[in-house]
């Protein structure tokens, strides 16, 4: 599953991908090739506002060349590339957990 988020007061999230055990994966995307750490502003928000919740935060951008596939690019916040955001969402895929289960079985 895939969630937007925005509030009232303009916060804006592109995508929050629950991990399951309470987790949360906050993802903005960007259509850059250049991730700069005030691109992390809005997950950093919102990060900060949850508190039921266990959060991972991802700005997600297109990085060229040979560029770090994952970096911390602010506190708290990871860049990522859009070729790696399957690692993040494989996470939540039921049959990739029960696959394991019945393989540790």
């Amino acid at each position: 599953s895939l969630y937007y988020f925005r509030d009232q007061q303009g916060l804006e999230v592109d995508f929050i991908v629950p991990l399951g055990e309470k987790r949360l994966a906050l993802l903005e995307a960007k259509a850059t090739q250049t991730l700069t750490p005030g691109m992390a502003k809005s997950v950093k928000r919102l990060a900060a506002s949850i508190d039921t919740y266990t959060t991972v935060a991802y700005v997600v951008g297109r990085p060229r060349g040979t560029a770090q596939r994952l970096r911390a690019l602010a506190p708290g916040v990871q860049a990522l590339s859009v070729e790696d955001i399957g690692e993040v969402v494989a996470v939540t895929d039921p049959r990739r957990t029960t696959k394991s289960a019945a393989a540790r079985a």
